[in-house]
């Protein structure tokens, strides 16, 4: 799969899919980045590691589509 890789910083964002869902960097420390994400309702937002644990069977089924 294609990839992109950008160097962003605190208060600069990534649009995507023609502005539907906008990335924004918040804060960033020693080993974490902070990231907002805004998209519509519709559009589920899930971290990779929930995804990855979901795959592997680890979870229940029971994720929700929040978007915290």
């Amino acid at each position: 799969m294609p990839a992109l890789i950008l160097t962003r910083k605190i208060g600069e964002r990534v649009e995507l899919a023609e502005g539907e869902i906008i990335v924004t960097v918040v804060r960033v420390s020693a080993k974490q980045v902070r990231l907002k994400f805004e998209a519509p309702i519709d559009i589920p937002i899930f971290r990779g590691e929930v995804v990855d644990a979901n795959k592997k069977g680890d979870l229940d089924g029971s994720v929700s589509n929040a978007q915290a």
